[in-house]
């Protein structure tokens, strides 16, 4: 998708928020409650149609986060989610003949 977005085959903030992550290895965190609304679905998103999908309760109260400097991923975290977003085989060989192609 990176590729895509790069060729301008795609339009996709989210992958240009994930790649930043990884490029300065940064961490996002997300909250359990949400502390922001999603105005972006009542037609004047660039990429949304009108939906109450995403309409959620927002948090109601607010605290102060202090993070440690040396935030440390937890390796059972890191590889489950290895294992839920590897391609398969196919997809893998599909992937390399496309990056051929468009070369």
């Amino acid at each position: 998708m990176l590729m895509a977005q790069m060729n301008g085959e795609i339009d996709s903030w989210a992958i240009r928020w994930n790649y930043a992550h990884y490029k300065n290895n940064v961490y996002c965190l997300l909250p359990i409650f949400p502390l922001c609304k999603n105005i972006g679905t009542d037609k004047s998103g660039t990429h949304s149609s009108s939906s109450q999908k995403f309409d959620v309760i927002l948090a109601n109260t607010v605290e102060k986060i202090n993070l440690a400097n040396d935030l440390i991923p937890e390796v059972e975290i890191i590889e489950g989610i290895k294992r839920k977003v590897k391609p398969s085989l196919f997809r893998y060989i599909i992937n390399k003949i496309k990056g051929l192609i468009h070369r």
